[in-house]
């Protein structure tokens, strides 16, 4: 941009220069047609005088020898005449010319303010188009932006929809709530899974889910089911929580429907909750100690869903005094490495409010981990 500037304003210059070498030739032209003028009447001048010394010197003559005082009247008479007749004949010469010579000028003075005028105009032309340029260069970049989001909302709602048709299953939000709860880094975990609904024909007898922690972190408390509640008022169906597998720093468990979810059913919502002790570290020299030189060197929390859904909500609360300046990430798998095309597509969903970060996803996507993740403080303050 500063080179195309400094281009433009370059040749600005040189156009300036050049009305301005023109100005100069016509000034130069007019100045010369002055110089002309007076030196044609200096000139007529100069031939007068002439004149007028050689009649002057005959009429002297003349006088010298006539006695007549009649006579010599007569003859200074006709002198002085004929002396009055040249002046007057030279200066009306003289005064045309410098009347044409005069026109000339403003002719030249004329031309000199149209070339002005010219030069004015081609450059406020050229100037009009290269705005109009780069307003078409703006606009066709707003619809290539456009047709670019477009395409990545097509793509988007393509890949939900091959979700339902492959899995036949599909929520409309998934939730979790991770509230620290001391400097020891305790936590409680929420998650909910908000109307989830089959397709027809693909009925589903248990819905998964899974808690983890990292670190020295346990399963403090394993989940339990808090409330599960079915959108269809008339479906009277129990629903219940299994633990399928357990350690000490994770939990799978089932979320069992009797008689299965159909589509009849309607959708079914249904929230766990969990404890954890130490769920995170909480300050930097308890990092460095656990960890030792880990590949992505921060603390996080994540949530990978387990259901096709169309949104996702990952929150994160920590004590209060506890100040840390946290950021969204996308994982992929299992690894730690951040995912930057989808990380790009949903950081827009991040925010703060006091000591709480949420994380909101629209259209999560199978297979990814959508993440918060901060550095621990040196001390773990805590009010």
């Amino acid at each position: 941009m500063s080179s195309q500037s400094g281009a433009k304003s370059k040749k600005k210059k040189e156009d300036t220069g050049s009305v301005n070498s023109e100005q100069a030739v016509v000034q130069r032209h007019s100045a010369d047609g002055i110089r002309k003028i007076l030196d044609g009447v200096s000139n007529r001048l100069k031939l007068t005088a002439l004149v007028v010394l050689v009649v002057e010197a005959l009429l002297l003559a003349e006088l010298y020898h006539s006695s007549d005082k009649t006579e010599r009247i007569v003859i200074l008479a006709g002198g002085l005449g004929i002396l009055l007749i040249v002046v007057v004949l030279a200066f009306f010469e003289g005064a045309q010319e410098a009347k044409q010579n005069a026109r000339a000028t403003a002719e030249a003075l004329k031309q000199r303010d149209q070339a002005i005028k010219e030069k004015d105009e081609a450059l406020r032309q050229k100037a009009d188009s290269e705005l109009n340029q780069r307003k078409a260069i703006d606009q066709a970049v707003k619809e290539a932006t456009k047709a670019n989001e477009a395409v990545t909302r097509e793509t988007l709602q393509s890949v939900g929809e091959q979700l339902i048709q492959r899995y036949g299953i599909r929520s409309e939000s998934l939730e979790m709530i991770a509230e620290i709860q001391n400097k020891s880094g305790d936590g409680n975990v929420t998650r909910r899974c908000n109307r989830v609904q089959v397709s027809a024909g693909s009925p589903f007898s248990y819905l998964p889910g899974r808690v983890w922690v990292a670190g020295r972190g346990k399963i403090a408390e394993k989940p339990k089911l808090m409330e599960a509640k079915f959108g269809n008022d008339t479906t009277a169906k129990d629903v219940d929580i299994k633990i399928v597998g357990s350690g000490k720093d994770y939990c799978d468990y089932k979320i069992i429907i009797a008689g299965q979810l159909t589509y009849d059913d309607g959708d079914l919502s249904y929230s766990t909750f969990t404890k954890l002790e130490r769920m995170i570290v909480m300050s930097k020299a308890e990092f460095d100690e656990v960890y030792n030189d880990p590949g992505f060197p921060y603390e996080y929390i994540t949530l990978e869903p387990e259901l096709p859904s169309k949104a996702l909500i990952l929150k994160v609360s920590f004590p209060d005094g506890y100040s840390v300046k946290a950021y969204p990430g996308v994982f992929y798998g299992d690894s730690d490495t951040l995912h930057n095309v989808e990380l790009g597509r949903v950081k827009t969903g991040f925010s703060q409010n006091g000591y709480s970060y949420i994380f909101r996803v629209a259209e999560p996507l199978i297979g990814f981990r959508y993440c918060i993740y901060w550095s621990p403080p040196n001390h773990a303050a805590v009010s």
